[in-house]
């Protein structure tokens, strides 16, 4: 949207940010385009909270009544990859704990699933947690980045918010929203 706020993390070992809120989507672009390609391990988990803790951070630095979300860009796997063993979760924080986390702070976990094969994508977890937090997913090959991303954006910018004071006497009521 046009008047977004927008922040973008990389993630490996620990996440990066590489860009931090900003309504200039020209900068936006850039920050995306200078991010590499993935290598090594993936720690999704702590990169999803860190990233609940930057939004938490904007909202108490004046953002308080903007809409928050979150557009997690992964292959679903949290790994820590290890030699000559099997790989092991990378994240102290479970998924569990995020969506916890982003259901308490009321912010939806958007995901976009990107795989080279359909068989290295967490597919199952990436439609649950989007699902779990009232979020949109959409899940693709690599060569299709700018359908997934608008499949995300149109269903965000079909969405509203609506906030209400409701002050009624006794007995009951009926409403409808």
């Amino acid at each position: 949207p046009a008047n977004a706020h927008i922040s973008i993390s990389r993630f490996s070992d620990q996440g990066q940010m590489v860009q931090g809120f900003s309504d200039d989507h020209s900068q936006v672009r850039a920050a995306l385009d200078r991010i590499a390609a993935p290598e090594g391990n993936t720690c999704m988990y702590d990169t999803v909270y860190a990233a609940l803790d930057d939004l938490n951070r904007a909202a108490s630095a004046g953002e308080e009544s903007a809409r928050k979300a979150v557009i997690l860009f992964t292959d679903g796997q949290d790994i820590r990859l290890v030699q000559n063993g099997p790989n092991q979760r990378c994240s102290t924080h479970t998924y569990a704990e995020v969506v916890e986390r982003a259901l308490a702070d009321q912010v939806p976990i958007n995901t976009i699933g990107m795989y080279s094969q359909p068989a290295d994508i967490n597919r199952e977890e990436l439609v649950n947690l989007a699902q779990e937090t009232s979020a949109f997913s959409a899940i693709g090959a690599g060569t299709n980045v700018a359908e997934l991303f608008q499949t995300i954006f149109t269903g965000l910018n079909s969405q509203y918010r609506a906030s209400f004071e409701l002050n009624v006497g006794a007995g009951p009521k009926r409403g409808l929203l």
